[in-house]
């Protein structure tokens, strides 16, 4: 994809792949600022598609309560669930 309107126009129309690579960058603050909220939003996305890496993602932001109501319980459940799922 060439540019970030790519990536949001993608992810947008359902492309998990697009979906999590959007979140990375929201996340990183590689997009200007951190956004974690709109981070965990498409992680959320991308992981309701199945992507793995995705789950892992958004069960670390439940377990820092980044972007998200702090749930170690629900964000562990993810990680795992992404390990098992990964293997």
């Amino acid at each position: 994809m060439n540019n970030i309107r790519d990536f949001f126009s993608a992810a947008e129309k359902g492309n998990a792949n697009a979906q999590k690579d959007l979140a990375a960058m929201l996340a990183s603050g590689s997009l200007g600022q951190v956004d974690n909220e709109s981070a965990a939003y498409w992680y959320s996305k991308a992981a309701e598609q199945g992507l793995v890496d995705a789950k892992w993602n958004l069960g670390l932001m439940y377990v820092n309560g980044e972007g998200v109501e702090k749930s170690e319980r629900f964000g562990l459940e993810l990680i795992e669930k992404s390990a098992t799922e990964g293997s």
